[in-house]
């Protein structure tokens, strides 16, 4: 097991000369994860040490066997001064690549969480205009259906649907 936070020479010249198996890579990733979370940003020592930690693994050619994906999302939840240094560290193409792997990534996220908050206010407004015109609306853990069909689709996430009943509304199932 390769622990990024505690590099040695011989781990590297060992990466150079047999290249970087399986587990390597998942140990690289999983303890630079830990490493770039537990650092303090503080511009210092600690920053230096995530610096030399990518220029090292850079000098063993591990980055051609790690996807800039795959590097972004161990990186993700560093802080900002901690991620810089660390790109720093990386050969300048392949960091190009994980900095754009990087804002993918959160724009993803806050893309997915914007699509569930709208879904919750349409569902909201969709409930209130409803009920407005004197229909019950109820959320089942299957479907409400109403002369068989589904009236409009449910939130995005696990959970039940959402549809309009009234006196004549069963439950599909």
């Amino acid at each position: 097991m390769i622990n990024v936070a505690a590099l040695m020479p011989t781990d590297i010249e060992r990466l150079m000369a047999d290249g970087l198996a399986a587990n390597d890579k998942a140990s690289i990733l999983q303890t630079l994860e830990r490493m770039v979370i537990e650092v303090a940003p503080d511009g210092g020592a600690d920053t230096d040490r995530v610096y030399m930690a990518a220029s090292m693994l850079s000098m063993a050619k591990v980055w051609d066997q790690i996807g800039a994906d795959e590097l972004a999302k161990s990186l993700a939840a560093a802080h900002r001064i901690t991620k810089t240094a660390f790109l720093d560290g990386l050969p300048h193409a392949y960091a190009g690549n994980v900095a754009l792997a990087l804002v993918a990534h959160s724009d993803i996220e806050e893309l997915l969480s914007l699509e569930l908050e709208n879904q919750k206010l349409r569902n909201a407004l969709s409930s209130k205009l409803l009920e407005e015109q004197g229909i019950q609306v109820r959320n089942y853990g299957g479907y409400v259906a109403r002369s068989g069909q589904r009236l409009f689709p449910g939130p995005l996430t696990q959970g039940a649907t959402w549809a309009a009943e009234d006196d004549e509304t069963q439950e599909a199932g």
